[in-house]
């Protein structure tokens, strides 16, 4: 096999195209892992432990083992479909937080990729992560780890291995809270991987045949580039969303909570109506039950919370502004 001339560089070095080495595979393998950790990273302030992040972890695991296997198995059209139903019945196991997962976890892990997200954005944090919502940090990091080893498997192209961490660490910041310093730290780090890994990769597949410009010259190449972008972006950071400390944007501050009181007009505003002076719904049948058995309790939802002239419903932080909001065990 004989390679061709790909060019020449800025110093004027002669540079050739060369095969990958397979010995690189399982360090695009456990670098596509490390950055799809960091990615989802942002989510720590959003669940209430620790146990979302070792969830994601055994994610990305499973998703570069599925790209492995599809790989080894040499067959894409057939592998990857197994491989996603058997992420598939992880996640059901995950959403399920046991070994003897029901009909009801099949049907919520099915549909956790769609109807989870409204209600990840409307439940206050920290979010239970013993619950189901916690299958969306694993089959993010499923998805995405395997999306990475593939893009790294079939192209050439050494920045390709960092778009699917990027795009999920774009979804984590977008959807969690507003006062953490993780999304600034997952920025810094996911630019620190990609540029080396970039690196790496460029330098596998280019074979310098001769040089033409010295050491001192490159370094002050490099100097001066690093100090052009560190100058965007100290100037560009209070212009990103997620970065900036006092315009935070979360797509939490576009949800409407599920159920707001204040839209009801309040029964016990009209209480004289059941009194026996009133003679309107004194003597009347206001509640029927049937099928249950005799002596069985009801449960009531009630306004609880009395503002001097009418009735309205509270909580337990204090808030009496009519809505009903989703807490987790925290």
């Amino acid at each position: 096999m004989t390679s061709t001339t790909a060019g020449r560089s800025l110093f004027m070095s002669r540079t050739r195209l060369g095969p990958a080495e397979p010995r690189h595979v399982h360090l695009d393998r456990s670098l596509a892992l490390f950055g799809v950790l960091l990615a989802v990273l942002p989510w720590a302030n959003t669940f209430d432990s620790w146990r979302f992040l070792v969830l994601a972890g055994l994610g990305a695991f499973l998703g570069v083992t599925a790209a492995a296997v599809v790989q080894w198995f040499g067959r894409p059209l057939v592998g990857w479909p197994v491989a996603v139903a058997a992420l598939f019945g992880v996640t059901v196991f995950v959403v399920a937080g046991g070994p003897t997962p029901g009909r009801a976890d099949v049907l919520a892990a099915a549909k956790l990729p769609v109807t989870g997200w409204k209600a990840l954005l409307s439940t206050v944090p920290p979010v239970d992560s013993a619950r189901e919502l916690v299958g969306l940090p694993f089959l993010l990091c499923a998805l995405a780890a395997a999306f990475t080893c593939s893009l790294v498997t079939h192209s050439m192209r050494s920045w390709i291995g960092s778009l699917p961490a990027a795009a999920l660490a774009v979804i984590t910041m977008m959807t969690g809270t507003t006062d953490a310093w993780h999304p600034a730290a997952v920025g810094v780090g996911l630019a620190a991987l990609s540029i080396g890994w970039a690196a790496l990769r460029r330098r596998r597949h280019l074979r310098i045949v001769g040089t033409g410009g010295g050491a001192r010259q490159q370094a002050l190449v490099a100097v001066a580039l690093i100090a052009i972008s560190g100058a965007l972006s100290w100037s560009l950071v209070p212009f990103i969303p997620g970065l900036a400390p006092d315009e935070r944007f979360s797509v939490r501050t576009l949800v409407q909570p599920p159920f707001d009181m204040s839209e009801y007009a309040s029964p016990l505003s009209g209480h004289h109506k059941f009194t026996e002076a009133m003679h309107l719904l004194w003597d009347q049948e206001l509640v029927a039950v049937s099928g249950a058995a005799p002596g069985t309790r009801l449960r009531f939802s009630v306004l609880d919370d009395y503002r001097g002239s009418v009735w309205g419903a509270g909580n337990a932080a204090g808030v009496t502004d009519g809505s009903f909001q989703k807490v987790g065990r925290v």
